[in-house]
C-alpha cells in the first residue's frame, strides 16, 4: 500500500511538471507615428506611442568595444509611453564598397542604459544602411561593423524555481521506476 501511494504522489508531481505552453500579451500594431530626425551624421527614425525630448549624435556607448569600427552613435532622450518603440539607426553610406552585391553582413548595436547596458547583433542585406531595433526606453545608441556576441543581459527572470521543479521532477521519476522495478521482481 505505502509503494502504490509513494507512486501515486510521483506520478502526481510528474503529471504537475509538464510544460505548459505560455502566450504573451501583445499587440501586432506598433501604434503611434513614424517621425524622422536628422543629426549631422545621419537619420534616426523613431515609430510608436512615444515622447521625443531630442536626438543628438553621441560619444559611443559606454560597453562599445576599444577599436570597433564605429558607423555611428545616437542619443535619444525621451520616453516610450506604452509597449515597444522602433528605433532605426542610419548609419548612410558607411558600409559601401565593403559589403558585396546580394550577400548579408552584420552589425551590432550597443545600447547604454543608465545603470545596465545591451548589445544586439543584427544581419543586415548589402543595400541596408540602418538598424532597427524594439526598445521599451531610450539612452545611447551606437552601430558598429561587425558581430561582437557577449554575455546576455540580465534579463530579470528568475530560473531557480524551475530549477528545482525539474530536480524534484526527476527525484520523482526515479521514486517511481524504483517502485516499480521491486514490484515486477517481487
Amino acid at each position: 500500500m505505502k509503494k502504490k501511494f509513494v507512486a501515486a504522489i510521483c506520478s502526481f508531481a510528474l503529471a504537475l511538471a509538464l510544460p505548459t505552453a505560455a502566450f504573451a500579451d501583445g499587440s501586432a500594431e506598433q501604434g503611434g507615428d513614424v517621425e524622422y530626425f536628422p543629426t549631422d551624421n545621419g537619420v534616426v527614425i523613431v515609430e510608436g506611442d512615444v515622447t521625443i525630448d531630442s536626438v543628438t549624435d553621441a560619444a559611443p556607448a559606454a560597453n562599445t568595444p576599444a577599436g570597433a569600427n564605429v558607423l555611428c552613435s545616437y542619443e535619444i532622450n525621451g520616453t516610450v509611453n506604452s509597449g515597444e518603440a522602433t528605433v532605426g539607426l542610419n548609419y548612410g553610406e558607411k558600409m559601401e564598397g565593403k559589403v558585396e552585391d546580394d550577400s548579408t553582413y552584420f552589425v551590432t548595436v550597443f545600447i547604454q542604459h543608465e545603470g545596465w547596458n545591451e548589445q544586439r547583433v543584427i544581419e543586415q542585406e548589402w543595400y541596408e544602411n540602418t538598424a532597427f531595433v524594439n526598445v521599451t526606453e531610450f539612452s545611447t545608441f551606437t552601430v558598429v561593423e561587425g558581430a561582437y556576441y557577449g554575455t546576455a543581459p540580465k534579463t530579470g527572470v528568475e530560473t531557480s524555481g524551475i530549477a528545482l521543479a525539474t530536480i524534484a521532477a526527476a527525484l520523482c521519476a526515479g521514486g517511481v521506476i524504483y517502485v516499480l522495478r521491486k514490484k515486477v521482481t517481487a
